[in-house]
């Protein structure tokens, strides 16, 4: 079996350990009521390219094994209550096109790690408890079409590299009041719109235009 689609069922319990012995899957999606913590045999699907557990109610750490999936293309995991740190390992995943850790309890900063990753386009890591500043080097990710930050408790000053996004369509700071500073003055109306694209909501005083 290669693919896996079971949103939408009214599954209950936790993750079996088993899963990773699964080792075809490219493809798994599961939804809506399951509990408990992701187990590290996720790591065991290494030609994983396709992981959602969105909408559910799982806890605990973002195993690091995850970063075993060096095909991930698409990592999501919004809406549970998960914790911790993001793991480091997430640096393999090089191939990884979206990642969704929005409306979850993950601490910490947003980890470096994260700036080799080439092909990112959508990153949301809204409504947690990230801390630390906002990394100059999200400017540097070439393919950045929607970053999401809002709601957490991010500080420090706007990062000058994000004028530089040529891709960028939605950046939302929402609600990260110790972010300050002014919009870089050489953005684009493509990059920045500030009346429709770019979602600040107070995060930080706007530089006179």
């Amino acid at each position: 079996m290669d693919s896996l689609n079971l949103d939408g069922c009214e599954l209950t319990g936790v993750l079996p350990a088993s899963l990773g012995n699964a080792t075809r899957l490219s493809h798994l999606v599961l939804s809506h009521y399951l509990s408990g913590e992701l187990p590290a045999s996720l790591g065991g699907l290494s030609r994983l390219s396709y992981l959602n557990l969105s909408d559910n109610q799982l806890t605990g750490p973002i195993p690091s094994s995850i970063g075993n999936s060096e095909l991930m293309s698409e990592l999501r995991l919004r809406n549970n209550d998960l914790s911790g740190s993001i793991p480091d390992k997430l640096v393999h995943l090089r191939r990884l096109a979206s990642l969704d850790l929005g409306n979850n309890k993950v601490t910490g900063p947003i980890p470096a790690s994260l700036a080799t990753l080439d092909n990112l386009r959508d990153l949301n890591l809204g409504y947690n408890q990230l801390n630390g500043s906002i990394p100059e080097w999200l400017g540097y990710l070439p393919k950045l079409e929607f970053i999401r930050l809002e709601f957490n408790l991010l500080s420090g000053t706007f990062p000058a590299s994000l004028g530089s996004l040529q891709n960028l369509v939605d950046l939302n700071l929402e609600a990260n009041r110790g972010v300050a500073g002014e919009l870089p003055s050489d953005a684009s109306p493509n990059e920045l719109d500030r009346s429709a694209a770019l979602w600040t909501h107070q995060a930080f005083e706007l530089g006179e235009p």
